[in-house]
């Protein structure tokens, strides 16, 4: 279970958004030909080879304490999900906090396609530091 006070927890119903922008690019199903360029290197990405992640310096992380701060929260009382089967990132619980930052993140956040590998390589260096925070 990843701690309360991590900023790593994912805000209920943006894979929805991620999904949708993956199939803008390469078409439904697993089995789809589109390709796209990385907003990085210009290289040609497939379905295997792209992420979706949030443009810095803008990062998901920086959009979910930026909206934190603005709606008078603390990530620690924040309610989250603890341990739900097949559960690999905790969500949010509460439906009027989901669709608050559902719209905020519409707002603020611009997604990019980006190389998997530069994508995981880089992932540690866009989280806060609790002095960034």
């Amino acid at each position: 279970r990843e701690p309360r006070n991590t900023i790593q927890c994912r805000m209920s119903g943006l894979d929805g958004v991620v999904h949708a922008l993956r199939n803008s690019y390469f078409g439904e199903g697993r089995w789809s030909t589109g390709t796209v360029q990385c907003s990085l290197t210009g290289a040609t990405l497939d379905r295997d080879s792209c992420h979706i992640d949030h443009a810095p310096p803008i990062t998901f992380e920086r959009i979910v304490l930026e909206f934190v701060a603005r709606s008078g929260l603390a990530l620690e009382i924040v309610p989250i999900t603890h341990g739900a089967d097949d559960q690999v990132h905790t969500r949010i619980t509460d439906p009027a906090l989901v669709a608050a930052f559902r719209t905020h993140h519409a707002a603020v956040a611009r997604l990019i396609p980006i190389r998997r590998e530069i994508n995981l390589a880089q992932s540690s260096q866009h989280r806060l530091s609790r002095s960034d925070a």
